[in-house]
């Protein structure tokens, strides 16, 4: 039996680790990499980006590379450890390596900014999600997302109370009360928010409007930004759902919430960003436009909102986690709808949406190429959130035991 070799190499230029990473007797298969900084579990990332001068001596077919910003907390003028290994434990080559200030640029959040009027803004209604709005807004801050309005739908877990008393939030995230006596109550809150919002967002730029459950995702643009740029005669496009389910999870526990779901199913439904200029009335999944249908990322114009196209999937998917465990998804049932009026038949969802959306047939790990930025903005903006920290049992470090 030959054995196995982790091969590859790493380097820091300009405030980024990169590097690549193959086996000897697996070319072409993707290698899972586990990151330490001085000695505490940062994180993971998969070797499975192409770089064309890379073969059979190296990553297979190529897909093999990876890039991993560098953590804020790291530039503080002091030298620090980095430690890469594989999941039994094999050093990738290069490490261990001593990362310095000098080559820490602050680069941990996307460095293409968004030309003028070209900006995003996010809005959300959410009721008691204080659980998960900050892994929410720092993963989509990672993306390049500097303005979020979220309506605040009588929350009783001190969820606005912690984002507005944040000061790091400034300029960032506008917390908008949303009371029961806000809305006619026969319609519900979702979509009198929605148009609420039209004063509030301005006419410049885009929109993109996703529940707290939603999580967008680049499969090939390093932000918000470069995607949108390819679609500036469009006015809006459509992102497609993939609806995650349990993997199998019956209890909450501190992981992330993009880090413990990885098994999904196509569907067929879509969020939309849109231009706000051409914006008449924000709908939940495709809006009333002013003039032009909305188009997906093909081009594909969107006429019927209930018949669009096949969903494409190559450059963006929205990850809906609409289940997650079965704890969680208790706790969902019981906060009920925010597009229905409380207490209309179909406000608490039925158990038999839990089983119609956990059908776990694909295993999708895309959203794992933001998890670089979305820590760096958690970093910065909710230094002391609980999710940052890995879950209980967090991968050794190589050379060590668990007690």
């Amino acid at each position: 039996m030959i054995a196995m070799t982790l091969l590859g190499e790493v380097s820091v230029v300009q405030g980024c680790i990169s590097g690549w990473a193959g086996w000897t007797d697996r070319p072409g298969a993707p290698v899972e990499l586990f990151v330490w900084f001085d000695g505490r579990f940062f994180g993971r990332l998969l070797a499975d980006e192409h770089r064309p001068d890379l073969g059979p001596g190296g990553g297979g077919d190529g897909h093999a590379t990876f890039d991993l910003p560098v953590p804020r907390a790291l530039v503080d003028g002091q030298a620090h450890e980095l430690r890469m290994a594989d999941g039994d434990g094999r050093m990738l080559p290069g490490t261990p390596r001593t990362i310095h200030a000098t080559d820490c640029a602050d680069h941990v959040l996307p460095t293409d900014t968004p030309s003028d009027g070209e900006d995003v803004v996010m809005l959300a209604i959410a009721r008691d999600e204080g659980r998960y709005i900050e892994e929410w807004i720092a993963h989509h801050h990672g993306l390049g997302i500097g303005r979020f309005v979220i309506y605040d739908n009588d929350s009783s877990d001190g969820m606005a109370q912690r984002l507005g008393g944040n000061p790091r939030l400034a300029g960032i995230v506008e917390v908008v009360p949303w009371p029961a006596g806000a809305f006619d109550p026969a319609e519900g809150p979702q979509r009198p928010a929605y148009r609420d919002a039209m004063s509030r967002l301005g006419r410049s730029g885009w929109v993109a409007i996703l529940d707290l459950d939603e999580f967008l995702v680049l499969k090939h643009d390093s932000s918000i930004h470069s995607m949108l740029r390819r679609y500036r005669d469009l006015s809006g496009i459509t992102i497609p759902w993939k609806v995650f389910g349990s993997s199998g999870l019956a209890a909450r526990d501190d992981r992330l919430v993009t880090e413990r779901f990885h098994y999904a199913m196509p569907a067929p439904l879509t969020k939309t960003i849109a231009r706000q200029m051409l914006l008449a009335e924000p709908i939940m999944h495709h809006h009333s436009m002013i003039e032009r249908p909305i188009a997906d990322e093909l081009r594909r114009p969107l006429y019927v909102p209930d018949r669009g196209p096949v969903p494409s999937y190559r450059s963006a998917q929205i990850n809906h986690y609409f289940t997650k465990s079965r704890e969680e998804w208790a706790e969902k049932r019981q906060r009920g709808r925010a597009g229905m009026p409380r207490g209309a038949p179909g406000f608490q969802r039925s158990e038999a949406q839990f089983y119609s959306h956990d059908q776990c047939i694909e295993f999708d790990r895309w959203i794992d190429r933001h998890a670089w930025t979305t820590r760096a903005a958690l970093d910065r903006l909710f230094p002391g959130h609980v999710g940052a920290e890995l879950a209980r049992h967090p991968p050794l470090l190589p050379g060590t035991d668990r007690n």
